[in-house]
């Protein structure tokens, strides 16, 4: 049996097509809420933006925005712009120490106790 690495990005309205059944292949793309693996792409809700980014099931939520679009004032989760940046700050260094939240909600709630 062949072992197969993600999906594919494709440029329709299907947004990834997988070329092999779940049970033979390998999910490689990382939330950027949380860093658990998953190949569910969303766009960002700036309108400006429009930019793809990789969330999972429990981070995904509509009206949300990447790390980039959250710059222009606008948080995700509706906390001011410190404490958002405390969170992306706190992502980055979960992601580098190999620590997983199950949720976005997760971490912040970690982050402001």
């Amino acid at each position: 049996m062949m072992w197969i690495l993600g999906s594919l990005y494709v440029f329709d309205e299907r947004v990834t097509m997988a070329y092999a059944a779940p049970t033979e292949r390998e999910v490689i793309g990382v939330c950027e809420c949380c860093g658990a693996p998953s190949e569910i792409y969303v766009n960002c809700a700036d309108d400006e933006r429009h930019r793809h980014f990789i969330t999972c099931e429990e981070c995904k939520f509509e009206g949300m925005f990447c790390r980039k679009g959250i710059h222009k004032g606008r948080t995700a989760n509706g906390y001011s712009e410190k404490i958002e940046r405390e969170i992306l700050k706190e992502a980055e260094w979960a992601k580098k120490h190999g620590k997983r939240f199950s949720s976005a909600k997760e971490m912040i709630d970690d982050i402001l106790r």
